[in-house]
């Protein structure tokens, strides 16, 4: 008899409308978020639909070959088997290309995009060959909403680990150089107007083998850049490609501020801090403030007079250059450290009011 009631009771249970729809709430809240997830997906695929389509028409074509949106239920995943971009010059069809590409967002956050880049990364422009970069890891940290457009991003990380770049002329390969590691931040400067352009900027490159700077110093020490400043005018897109982005931004009054320039290669030690720009013939304008130290002899073919450290100390100080930063260890060993008011305006190099032999080509 207890049986039997106990088993009615049951039933009873199972019976009650309330019970089945407690029941069923995790499969309804499962079938919802799958639902909201492939049309959320859906969404960011036509978003990058859209975006590609304003690129073409600024002159970008970008193609994402078998793409694939997966990352079900928490993350958004979007890969690329190599993509690449093509861009029309005055020169001719410039390519950029990668061997793959991942960018992953969280489903809550989905402006904030993490990318694991595929290498080599190849540049073909007419008549320069082939730019190949080439690294152990490349990543990239990406804030941006492509729906903003055509504001790109707020903030950019871009990080290589063990970066190998080679350029070929047509018809000869060129010099290679590498590093163990390089960096470059840029993020929106917070209470400008986006028609400022203002981003702060930061690039480092450690322990870099340069066959170009090495002959330019004349040493096969390994070297390391840091380089902190702020760049105005800098429209992102944009349209077109290099020297068409280079002149819009010159025209627009672009400046980039060095708060800090260091470059550290052996005994050589350079920092520098101003203000530059690019002048009406694309030629670097503007003026630094530098610090050397263990550089006589590159000094010398510049014919920048450095018999003595007080010639170039009293320039500074007569024309109240602005002391950059000391790197770390200047004035601690047996090198002697020169500070040089550099200025750069009509095609020439000069310290302070002495013009040098150094000519300035224009950039392109």
């Amino acid at each position: 008899m207890t049986d039997a009631s106990g088993l009615i009771r049951r039933r009873g249970l199972f019976a009650r409308p309330g019970f089945w729809a407690l029941a069923a709430l995790p499969l309804l809240l499962c079938a919802g978020w799958s639902a909201f997830w492939f049309y959320a997906s859906g969404r960011v695929g036509s978003g990058l639909d859209d975006w590609m389509a304003r690129e073409t028409a600024a002159g970008r074509t970008w193609a994402c070959p078998e793409r694939t949106i997966s990352g079900f239920p928490m993350r958004f995943e979007l890969s690329c088997r190599a993509p690449s971009l093509t861009m029309q010059t005055a020169e001719g069809v410039t390519t950029v290309s990668l061997a793959a590409m991942t960018a992953t967002a969280q489903i809550y956050q989905p402006n904030q995009m993490d990318m694991e880049i595929k290498t080599p990364l190849i540049i073909k422009r007419p008549g320069a060959g082939q730019t190949m970069l080439d690294a152990s890891a490349m990543r990239a940290s990406l804030r941006a909403n492509i729906a903003d457009y055509p504001r790109i991003f707020d903030r950019l990380a871009l990080t290589a680990d063990e970066p190998v770049l080679s350029v070929g002329q047509p018809g000869a390969a060129g010099a290679g150089a590498r590093a163990a590691h390089a960096e470059v931040h840029l993020r929106a400067v917070a209470g400008r107007p986006a028609a400022d352009g203002a981003f702060d900027i930061t690039a480092k490159l450690s322990d870099a083998v340069i066959p170009d700077l090495d002959a330019y110093l004349q040493s096969t020490d390994p070297a390391s850049l840091e380089v902190t400043g702020r760049i105005l005018k800098l429209d992102l897109p944009g349209k077109g490609s290099g020297p068409a982005r280079l002149e819009a931004w010159r025209a627009a009054g672009g400046t980039l501020e060095i708060t800090q320039a260091a470059l550290t290669k052996g005994a050589v030690r350079i920092s520098a801090a101003g203000l530059l720009a690019l002048d009406g013939e694309h030629r670097l304008d503007g003026r630094l403030d530098t610090s050397v130290a263990g550089a006589e002899a590159l000094l010398k073919r510049f014919g920048i007079p450095v018999g003595s450290l007080d010639i170039g100390n009293a320039l500074g100080n007569l024309l109240g250059g602005r002391k950059p930063k000391t790197p770390e260890g200047e004035g601690q060993g047996k090198e002697r450290t020169i500070r040089l008011p550099l200025s750069f305006g009509n095609g020439r190099v000069s310290v302070g009011p002495v013009a040098t032999p150094v000519r300035l080509a224009p950039l392109y």
